[in-house]
Parts: C-alpha cells; sequence; structure tokens
C-alpha cells in the first residue's frame, strides 16, 4: 500500500511542478496559483464524492480457508469475527467482495 501511495503522489508531483513552471513562466504567478488550486479544489471535490460516506474500520468477516487452530481465528475468537481491517495476507479483498 505504501508504495501504491507513493507512486501515486510522485505522478501528482510529475504533472503539477512542470504545469507550475510552464505556467507561471508563460503567464506569472497568479495564473499559476488558480490553475493549481482548481487543480486542488477539483481532486479534493473528487474525493469527497468518490470516498464512501460510511466506511467503518470494523468489519465482520470470516475466514473458511483457515484451519480452526489458526492463531489469527484463536486471537480474533474464531468464525466470524471484526477487528480494523486492512489488506493483507490474510485479508486479500474486502469482505463480501472477494
Amino acid at each position: 500500500m505504501f508504495a501504491a501511495q507513493f507512486a501515486l503522489s510522485h505522478v501528482c508531483w510529475l504533472v503539477a511542478y512542470p504545469m507550475a513552471g510552464q505556467i507561471g513562466a508563460q503567464l506569472g504567478m497568479m495564473p499559476a496559483f488558480l490553475v493549481l488550486a482548481g487543480l486542488a479544489t477539483t481532486g479534493v471535490g473528487l474525493a469527497l464524492w468518490l470516498w464512501p460516506r460510511n466506511d467503518p474500520s470494523l468489519l465482520l468477516h470470516s475466514h473458511p480457508d483457515l484451519p480452526s487452530d489458526h492463531p489469527h481465528l484463536e486471537e480474533h475468537g474464531g468464525g466470524s469475527h471484526q477487528h480494523h481491517f486492512v489488506i493483507d495476507d490474510l485479508h486479500t479483498g474486502w469482505p463480501g467482495k472477494v
């Protein structure tokens, strides 16, 4: 996940820095500021629109493929359980979507 976030942030830098430089050199600093402020506002608007409104961190799920004595099941009470959910080796997708 860190690698994906790192790559995405650098793609944004790859677009925004040259854009700021070109617009600033050709039109001045105020137009460059306004264009980049508009780009940032668009990004925030898209994030607010696309991100789920109810995104709980505790998700109820089960692991039918794990043996009943697996340490993960013993730690969380076995069967269906809930805990802070992250995608990892034991949780390869969101519950109900895999």
